[in-house]
């Protein structure tokens, strides 16, 4: 628009109208999972900001353990941002700081902070000897493969024994079983509390041994850490015959046996070797739990 009154040399001034560039809307920044442990990758993921001038946005992700930066910064179009679990060690405190930027450079932040959790033990793998025991043998529990524990802790063994009762519970057996408190491990081995026809169960727990010492003033050991127990049974069978090996010949002595206890001799029906059980033969408890022994006979000339 001209100034003044229009002769030569006079000043114009121009007039524009900007509309300004506002900042994103601040962003929701989450870390999964909420409770990790030293064997979880932390995950962090940015969501709900938009820019109202309907511009791109970009992200950078910095990450902070026990407050110190782990990381440079650049601004690119992820959305989310992974550290891999063998960064992280239980008790740090880990935080995910993101800023959104639009395409004219403002910028907000938001951000999300988790803390690394205790790892469990996992779990061992366990096998009782001998796999068909008798009423003289002793049985012992055999760990066929360690539990480890991600963060180092060390780890002992609670075997814990069971004997199926008459109504059909597990009766846990205190004079081999391990106790919390004060802790003590039971017996891996057992001998002379069996009878042919019970069913029994062994229980190994691996527990992180620091969590079992008791503190002063401490009732028990409160949060003493387990992992999963690794559990095993078997039936406790007779060898009818004498010859300290347990096979289809000691099966049929039985079923000739319940036979004759029940007056069915009429229905007596001997079964070819590694056959079903055969009709007419009593239930398994009847049979003194006779599975263990699969069916598998041998060979003869």
């Amino acid at each position: 628009f001209p100034s003044g009154d229009g002769t030569p040399g006079g000043h114009f001034i121009a007039q524009f109208v900007i509309d300004p560039n506002d900042p994103p809307t601040a962003p929701t920044v989450h870390i999964t999972p909420e409770e990790p442990n030293t064997l979880d990758d932390l995950i962090a993921t940015v969501s709900g900001s938009v820019d109202p001038d309907g511009g791109e946005l970009s992200y950078a992700f910095e990450w902070f353990r026990d407050g110190e930066s782990q990381n440079e910064t650049s601004f690119g179009s992820e959305e989310s941002s992974v550290v891999s679990h063998d960064r992280t060690t239980r008790g740090e405190v880990w935080k995910c700081l993101v800023t959104v930027q639009d395409d004219e450079g403002q910028s907000v932040t938001g951000e999300d902070e988790v803390t690394i959790q205790n790892s469990l033990p996992t779990q061992p793998e366990i096998k009782t000897l001998p796999p068909n025991p008798m009423p003289g043998d002793g049985i012992a529990v055999l760990i066929t493969k360690q539990s480890t524990d991600a963060d180092g802790d060390v780890i002992v063994y609670l075997f814990e024994w069971y004997r199926l009762n008459s109504d059909g519970f597990w009766e846990r057996r205190p004079e081999v079983s391990g106790n919390l408190s004060p802790f003590s491990p039971g017996e891996p081995e057992i001998s002379g509390l069996y009878t042919a026809g019970e069913m029994w169960e062994v229980r190994v727990t691996p527990y992180e041994a620091r969590t079992l010492v008791k503190r002063s003033g401490q009732k028990g050991v409160g949060g003493a850490v387990s992992g999963p127990s690794a559990t095993d049974r078997w039936v406790v069978l007779p060898n009818l015959n004498g010859d300290r090996i347990l096979d289809i010949h000691d099966l049929l002595l039985l079923v000739e046996m319940w036979h004759e206890e029940h007056g069915s001799s009429d229905e007596k029906e001997m079964a070819p070797k590694g056959s079903a059980p055969f009709e007419g033969v009593p239930t398994a408890r009847d049979l003194i739990l006779v599975s263990p022994l699969g069916w598998q006979g041998e060979s003869e000339d």
